[in-house]
């Protein structure tokens, strides 16, 4: 477990924040890509933040994690929901899809005493449903931060094989683009840890370039600025940070149906969808509607963009009005705890029947 901590003031000088302390509990894996960071952001306008970092497959330290702070946001970290409402904190929940959509309904119903801070259509329809006290929030990049796509005359591929056993790999890529594409650049490194085996590469009939890893966010932004076509590389996201911003540019982002791609993406409106096991997708021969998506899909994100920007102090208010989770005592509590968080770990199945 890591922790970013506040500088503490100088003993008996006047106190330079007065705004109440706020903890957010994030996973390990964000201490390096910096995922909520944007979250951080808005939350320090109304809060005194303090983040901790906490590895899942870890056990949890609970002593060393619970502190003074009135309000706890765990952000995709569901599983340490009663933790906090037992220590009778204000407590927050952000969901994502890809991290919680397969949460049993026992799991709402058993913290109904959190609000949710949902990133997804979906989950939010589900919290509220089972009873929970849910805001939808949708996150929109700033198109002002990215370079628009200007030249459509051909199309030019991007794709980052993160799942390669998922089914959503180059194979794939190969089979659904045929030989439409005059370029394709392939991202390697993959979260599941496999090899990337330089023979996928085979079997393109374009010119393929690939990178290991960027050093800098402009090696990144320098291969998005010669591509038009954004290959998802997941089946599902929890916002979608990468597919949100080639919208940004105008890419022509073609993802998997499931949220949150299918809750942004109007299927050849403004993007393209594909279930797993298409075999080809014809945008050779259809560029007037390709260029229409592009051109769609940088509007929509403009428009986001506002609404996401104005919706930051409801955000705000909604955690500051969170109640305060009514304290529970006994004798087992601790062991109660331990017990659905270590289930949490195994899977749905263990920590439904926990």
């Amino acid at each position: 477990m890591f922790s970013r901590k506040k500088t503490t003031p100088v003993l008996g000088s006047k106190p330079r924040n007065t705004k109440p302390r706020l903890l957010f509990v994030d996973h390990v894996f964000h201490r390096k890509t910096r995922s909520f960071d944007f979250l951080v952001r808005i939350f320090e306008q109304g809060f005194d933040v303090e983040t901790r970092y906490v590895d899942p497959s870890l056990p949890v330290d609970a002593a060393a994690l619970i502190d003074d702070s009135e309000y706890v946001v765990i952000g995709q970290m569901d599983f340490l929901t009663p933790l906090f409402i037992a220590a009778g904190k204000k407590v927050i929940v952000v969901q994502m899809y890809d991290g919680s959509a397969g949460l049993p309904d026992t799991h709402w119903q058993m913290n109904r005493q959190a609000r949710y801070l949902n990133f997804s259509t979906t989950l939010h329809g589900r919290a509220l449903s089972l009873g929970c006290d849910s805001m939808l929030v949708r996150y929109f990049t700033d198109p002002a931060s990215v370079k628009p796509v200007t030249d459509m005359d051909t199309l030019r591929g991007f794709f980052w094989q993160r799942l390669p056993k998922s089914g959503i790999n180059l194979p794939m890529v190969r089979r659904m683009m045929g030989n439409q594409l005059s370029h394709l650049h392939v991202h390697t490194p993959a979260d599941d840890g496999s090899v990337f085996n330089a023979a996928d590469l085979d079997g393109f009939e374009c010119p393929v370039t690939h990178s290991a890893w960027f050093e800098k966010q402009s090696d990144f932004a320098a291969v998005m600025d010669n591509a038009n076509v954004f290959i998802a590389p997941r089946h599902a996201e929890g916002i979608g940070h990468a597919f949100l911003e080639a919208m940004a540019r105008g890419m022509v982002v073609i993802a998997h149906d499931l949220p949150t791609h299918n809750e942004y993406i109007h299927n050849w409106t403004n993007g393209i969808l594909f279930s797993q096991g298409v075999q080809t997708i014809n945008l050779r021969d259809q560029m007037d509607k390709v260029r229409a998506i592009s051109a769609n899909a940088r509007l929509t994100v403009a428009h986001g963009h506002r609404a996401w920007v104005q919706s930051h102090p409801a955000m705000l208010e909604f955690i500051r009005t969170t109640p305060a989770a009514q304290m529970v005592k006994h004798a087992g509590l601790s062991a109660n705890i331990d017990r659905i968080m270590a289930a949490y770990q195994q899977g749905r199945d263990p920590y439904e029947d926990a």
